[in-house]
């Protein structure tokens, strides 16, 4: 609530760091009507939890949880998300992808989580680059 209101009053785009909660977060962000919104770290939630963010006017973080075998309701997820819904990050040093099992995160992993999900988008690499790119843009640098 207080790092809210200071952005809210600075006009400042927020990071949403949580696990296992978008249930209680989603409504807190509907009732507090940030004007600039931000990104929801390393999202994995479902489709429907996605689409309300989005509504809100947040970006999803995709990272190295989609690498894992296990993350297969993720990776639909992932593929069902228009291209204005994410953006490529990393969770360093911590959340190591499948491919970087063992050792610790960083952002050179950028890439090849990247490649992942444009292999799952059936999309060219540059697209999701791209697409990453702009939506940072358009929630994290100011208007203006």
């Amino acid at each position: 609530d207080y790092q809210l209101n200071l952005a809210q009053q600075h006009d400042l785009p927020v990071i949403i760091h949580h696990r296992q909660s978008h249930d209680k977060i989603i409504p807190f962000l509907k009732k507090f009507q940030l004007a600039r919104t931000g990104i929801i770290h390393g999202f994995s939630g479902s489709l429907v939890q996605a689409h309300k963010y989005l509504e809100l006017g947040f970006v999803l973080g995709l990272g190295g949880a989609l690498t894992y075998d296990r993350a297969q309701a993720m990776r639909k997820m992932v593929k069902a998300l228009p291209h204005t819904a994410y953006v490529l990050e990393t969770d360093s040093p911590d959340m190591a992808p499948a491919f970087a099992r063992g050792e610790v995160n960083s952002p050179l992993n950028v890439p090849q989580i990247g490649h992942h999900i444009a292999r799952l988008r059936q999309e060219p690499l540059a697209h999701i680059y791209a697409h990453s790119t702009e939506n940072f843009r358009r929630v994290i640098i100011p208007k203006g």
